[in-house]
């Protein structure tokens, strides 16, 4: 079974943020392994959404690193998989608001 994927107009902001600022400071072939790689990503999502780790804050939020330097929290509820927020693993860790 396929989950549905959704995304928050949150995550969708931060999305892009991170292709603007990809864009503004790496070249093309940078901006287009990241959309790459998160496309493949939560591809994955549709199929085993549990992959990520558990918050240890809210058990019903799940963590799944993109990137290095970037990570995806989501939610899975019924057959909907729904894409909360991204967040820059550089920052400090107090600024995690799923921990």
């Amino acid at each position: 079974m396929a989950y549905k994927i959704t995304w928050t107009e949150n995550a969708g902001s931060d999305f892009q943020q991170i292709l603007t600022y990809l864009s503004e400071n790496w070249p093309q072939s940078v901006v287009n392994d990241f959309v790459e790689t998160c496309n493949r990503k939560i591809g994955l999502l549709e199929i085993v959404p549990h992959i990520g780790v558990a918050s240890r804050i809210n058990p019903s939020v799940r963590k799944l690193l993109i990137t290095k330097h970037n990570a995806l929290y989501y939610s899975v509820v019924g057959n909907e998989v729904t894409l909360l927020d991204f967040f820059d693993t550089r920052q400090d860790p107090s600024k995690d608001p799923f921990q």
